[in-house]
């Protein structure tokens, strides 16, 4: 092979490699979030007029790659988790509650708050969080990851959570009014616990996003054996934990 050829080869190689280079990261490259947060139903309407009608089939977002949510079954018969496309349920079950999986479905939920999320960053949790800190903290580490923090937008919470405390809708919210015992709300006490927290953050949007004095609305999913899943009363994180928000670029 002369010195002419063997430049020849090394231009050529050295041009498939910047090509099949492009190309892979033109494959995995997500875009951006787009910063929309769809909403069907609000708090006030569903849980204070009781307008707990089916707003919004579940089975359409199942299998829907970035999809995450937090909400209500229609007639308040459970609460809905989903996330990346996981689509969670949670009823009354006797004295307990039973989580599952839910595929193709035509179940609806009354209230759901979703948002489509592609590619999230990564924050730590450098110091545990009492519950009534856990607000200011998403605000705070959302603003400084340059999030418009007067908007409502989607994180997800990662790591050990000391404690949680939530419940699981049974017709009625708890949170309003002091249920009759036929639609009592399943209760759920969790300590040092690892899990998921699914959430919307919205300034300003209490009694339609987010219950009166919260600027969070939460659920938590703790896979196992006996998967738990439910609305957040309070929550206190564990340093360690990481939180997720929306990659803005």
């Amino acid at each position: 092979m002369t010195q002419l050829n063997r430049r020849e080869v090394r231009a050529r190689l050295a041009g498939l490699l910047v090509l099949a280079a492009a190309l892979l990261s033109g494959c995995t490259t997500e875009p951006a979030w787009n910063g929309e947060v769809r909403q069907w139903g609000a708090m006030r309407q569903v849980l204070g007029e009781g307008k707990t009608e089916g707003r919004v089939r579940l089975g359409d977002f199942a299998g829907s790659k970035g999809a995450y949510a937090v909400g209500a079954m229609a007639r308040l018969q459970g609460e809905v988790t989903i996330v990346d496309g996981q689509v969670w349920v949670a009823r009354v079950a006797g004295t307990g509650s039973q989580c599952r999986l839910l595929e193709a479905s035509d179940a609806e939920a009354t209230l759901l708050v979703a948002a489509r999320v592609p590619r999230w960053t990564t924050h730590r949790v450098g110091a545990d969080i009492p519950a009534d800190g856990v607000d200011a903290f998403v605000r705070t580490t959302a603003a400084g990851a340059g999030l418009d923090v007067t908007r409502p937008f989607p994180f997800v919470v990662e790591g050990r959570f000391r404690s949680v405390d939530a419940h699981v809708v049974n017709g009625m919210c708890p949170m309003r009014a002091e249920p009759t015992s036929e639609h009592a709300p399943v209760r759920i006490r969790l300590d040092a616990v690892q899990g998921t927290l699914v959430g919307i953050h919205a300034e300003g949007q209490e009694g339609v996003l987010t219950h009166h004095g919260a600027t969070t609305h939460i659920h938590v999913l703790v896979p196992g054996v006996r998967t738990r899943m439910g609305h957040v009363e309070s929550v206190e994180l564990l340093a360690g934990a990481r939180i997720l928000l929306p990659a803005l670029d």
